[in-house]
């Protein structure tokens, strides 16, 4: 073999690549798409009221947010 590498008539890439272990198959990484953020909102200590919140409205968690109430 050795002498086959020296005349060239094997290449030593070739007998590395057969002295390798073989690489296990990568597994599939399949990305789920994030789950939107819940906004939970609380007024003077009352929880789970009906809200719409605004297009321009994007609050940093922790951020205050001040809206109003109306009708309906």
């Amino acid at each position: 073999m050795l002498a086959a590498i020296g005349h060239g008539f094997l290449a030593p890439s070739s007998v590395l690549n057969k002295l390798r272990a073989p690489e296990p198959p990568r597994p599939m990484i399949v990305e789920r798409p994030k789950e939107p953020a819940r906004l939970k909102v609380t007024a003077d200590g009352l929880e789970d009221l009906m809200m719409r919140r605004a297009a321009c409205c994007g609050p940093v968690p922790g951020e205050e947010v001040v809206g109003y109430i109306s009708r309906g």
